[in-house]
């Protein structure tokens, strides 16, 4: 095994500039492919907080007794697909309408104290699954002691429909550029073969096997592999951690996820596509001067 990896480590040096311009393939393939694969995360991050925001708004009856709410309440918390339920108050209603208007609306109905008592008591709704929505909004109109339901429906279809495209986009993106990946990444390897064509057959020209024959250029896959994923992985992973403190100083309103929520996933997939292309794509390549 020593002696397999004494000569990998000749044959890269032997072979330097043609290792070199191969590692910087595989690292700027797999870089494009990580940037890639981080926008898609956040990409997908973003739809989730867009969708989380959609929420059932449930009307009482205003004026309706303290029995009737509570009541209400249990049967929208046995629904299924309900996450959570929230009761807001005729008081807490108008706390924040003034919030959202102005104290001006407060000082309004506090001349007229019947003209609080105009407004119902109600629920927010959460759905387990966003898109479970106007599904769940339907049977909740259906419950007794409803009034009205309001959840946006003329601009919630509009925009988990968005939400799907966009997340499709991406992932299409992503699905297009990591097939591009591996093709350049083989054909870089499949070209590394051809031009040591010759030693290969210097080499079974005097006996050696198939396997003493494979192993450096397995090694040589492995490492080149694995090297070409380690440095795009390394710069992403400072660069991201950089973008996320400005947007988080700048922009905190923008949903990014942790680097460390992607790290590893971000780890994985580069390795795997480094490593696998890289040590597979030797062994592949090679079968051909094998005559395997």
């Amino acid at each position: 095994m020593f002696r397999h990896l004494r000569e990998t480590g000749k044959n890269l040096w032997r072979h330097r500039f043609h290792t070199l311009a191969t590692l910087s393939t595989v690292a700027v393939t797999l870089f494009l492919v990580g940037a890639v694969y981080l926008l898609v995360q956040n990409v997908d991050n973003l739809s989730r907080e867009v969708e989380g925001e959609v929420v059932i708004r449930v009307f009482a009856p205003v004026g309706a007794k303290a029995e009737e709410i509570d009541r209400l309440e249990a049967a929208l918390k046995a629904l299924p697909g309900v996450a959570s339920v929230a009761y807001i108050s005729p008081q807490e209603g108008l706390e924040r309408l003034s919030e959202r208007y102005g104290p001006e609306l407060k000082d309004i109905f506090a001349q007229d104290i019947r003209a609080e008592e105009t407004l119902p008591p109600s629920f927010v709704v959460r759905a387990s699954e966003p898109r479970d929505v106007p599904e769940l909004a339907a049977a909740i109109e259906g419950l007794p002691g409803v009034d009205a339901v309001r959840y946006g429906a003329e601009w919630v279809d509009k925009l988990f429909l968005w939400t799907s495209i966009l997340r499709s986009t991406a992932f299409v993106l992503l699905a297009l550029l990591a097939f591009t990946a591996v093709y350049l990444i083989m054909n870089t390897v499949r070209l590394t073969i051809y031009m040591r064509r010759e030693e290969v057959e210097l080499m079974r020209l005097v006996g050696a096997t198939g396997l003493y024959i494979r192993l450096p250029f397995f090694f040589e896959g492995l490492l080149l592999g694995t090297v070409g994923a380690l440095i795009p992985f390394f710069l992403l992973a400072e660069g991201y951690r950089a973008l996320v403190r400005y947007v988080q100083e700048n922009f905190a309103f923008i949903p990014l996820l942790t680097p460390e929520a992607v790290q590893g996933t971000l780890l994985v997939l580069l390795l795997g596509v480094g490593v696998g292309i890289g040590a597979g794509g030797s062994l592949l390549s090679i079968r051909r001067y094998l005559h395997v």
